[in-house]
């Protein structure tokens, strides 16, 4: 993967359903070596996708007594932005800090 986001850290912000940036959440993503997490709020791991340059698929888990995993895929479109997406839909985009 040429772009590695290991060691850095995001603000990011939701779609909505007409695929406009809503308000940034004030956690940011923190990227580290396959791994993230925003904050306390979420944990999770990424890997990249061989075939789409500067992506990676991520699993995160939101723990506690309303555990849920979450699948989406991440794609760096510079070295200053991203794209997430889920199902095939727009899902978050992403400024580094």
């Amino acid at each position: 993967m040429p772009f590695s986001p290991a060691n850095t850290k995001w603000s990011v912000a939701a779609f909505d359903d007409n695929g406009a940036i809503g308000s940034f959440h004030p956690t940011p993503w923190e990227f580290h070596q396959e791994a993230m997490n925003a904050g306390t709020l979420w944990v999770g791991g990424y890997t990249a996708i061989p075939e789409v340059s500067n992506g990676i698929r991520c699993e995160n888990l939101k723990a506690g007594a309303g555990a849920v995993s979450d699948s989406f895929e991440v794609f760096f479109v510079t070295p200053t932005r991203f794209i997430a997406t889920k199902s095939g839909a727009l899902y978050r985009f992403g400024k580094k800090l």
